[in-house]
């Protein structure tokens, strides 16, 4: 197997929207573990629940703007229904979401979608699967690799797409979050973290390591001390003291941390392809275990509905759902429908 950059190429779509860590970011199932001490699962993992969608009892929608069935907005009481193939949600963006498709000429569409259905493509040659919606939902971030691994990063506005800012990096690197008036990027070859200022210009230094997940909301950076396939491992920081080192680990990668930051999703560090089929829930500091969930598929998909319950595409060997995971029990977020691998990875 090639060993891959630390900063991926871009994200491969996964159909619901999720994106890559290394090469895919995944999602979900449930029962709760009992806390471990974080080193204890490096030689004896504990077992996890196994989550079968179908299987899961009913529960209420997604509170927060999701992508179900692979083709729906759903938001609350919001429905939202995408035309075309190919759909992935960035987010919400005032009162509209961001969200991207590919059209049948096989054009990727980033597009404005309003709660009644209303459409409004934004800019021109925006790659909605190469781009990340910011914290704030004002700025659309898009990266871009040249053949010679250079970078192209491009700031637009989520409302207009009117392009607000560029500037091309030297080495390959991608975006970890972003808001109204800073970029936070991740590079390899060699490894750094860095803010960018689009307004002023001015970069500043965050880590000298491969940033590869963050939450500015959270306070959250997760990098790499080299390419995991290479004996790399996940060091977890504080983004806004990154010489503060919160946890460590050498088996797993972050996959999401929660909307307080003090909780992180994580799956095994060499997750690639489709996605991993087991995940934890564990405290950000000292990366004591508190869940575990195993799915007969992949989890596509992960995040946080708040700050103790994870939302996760689980896709069973049958059956696919939103699934919602609370500490104590799981339920569907949405109805479960047939398992399809995405038409990229089902014609490799």
């Amino acid at each position: 197997m090639r060993k891959p950059h630390l900063s991926p190429r871009r994200p491969r779509r996964i159909g619901t929207g999720a994106r890559t860590l290394p090469a895919a970011i995944l999602a979900v199932a449930a029962l709760v573990l009992g806390v471990v001490p974080a080193d204890a699962a490096h030689t004896a993992p504990p077992p996890g629940t196994d989550l079968r969608p179908a299987t899961l009892p009913a529960g209420d929608g997604p509170r927060v703007p999701w992508l179900v069935g692979g083709d729906t907005i759903a938001d609350g009481q919001v429905r939202v229904r995408l035309p075309g193939s190919g759909k992935i949600l960035l987010g919400a963006s005032g009162d509209a979401y961001v969200a991207g498709l590919t059209a049948r000429d096989g054009t990727a569409r980033l597009l404005r979608v309003t709660p009644d259905g209303t459409r409004r493509r934004l800019g021109d040659g925006i790659d909605p699967y190469a781009s990340v919606l910011s914290a704030d939902g004002t700025r659309v971030v898009e990266t871009r690799w040249d053949r010679r691994e250079r970078t192209r990063v491009r700031v637009f506005d989520a409302t207009s797409g009117a392009l607000l800012a560029q500037r091309r990096f030297d080495r390959p690197g991608r975006v970890l979050d972003a808001r109204a008036d800073r970029v936070l990027l991740g590079f390899s070859d060699p490894g750094r973290t860095l803010w960018w200022d689009p307004g002023t210009g001015r970069i500043t230094r965050v880590a000298t390591q491969a940033g590869y997940h963050a939450s500015i909301r959270a306070d959250r950076l997760a990098t790499f001390t080299r390419d995991p396939y290479d004996g790399g491992c996940t060091v977890v920081r504080r983004l806004s003291a990154p010489r503060t080192v919160l946890w460590r680990s050498c088996d797993d990668a972050v996959a999401a941390f929660s909307p307080t930051g003090r909780r992180v999703a994580t799956v095994p560090i060499l997750t690639d392809g489709l996605g991993a089929r087991s995940l934890l829930v564990r405290t950000v500091r000292g990366g004591e275990i508190l869940a575990g969930y195993r799915v007969g598929g992949w989890f596509g998909a992960i995040g946080w509905e708040s700050a103790r319950t994870l939302l996760l595409d689980a896709h069973g060997t049958r059956r696919t759902a939103t699934v919602r995971c609370a500490p104590t029990r799981c339920e569907r977020a949405s109805r479960a429908v047939p398992t399809t691998a995405p038409r990229a990875v089902a014609e490799r």
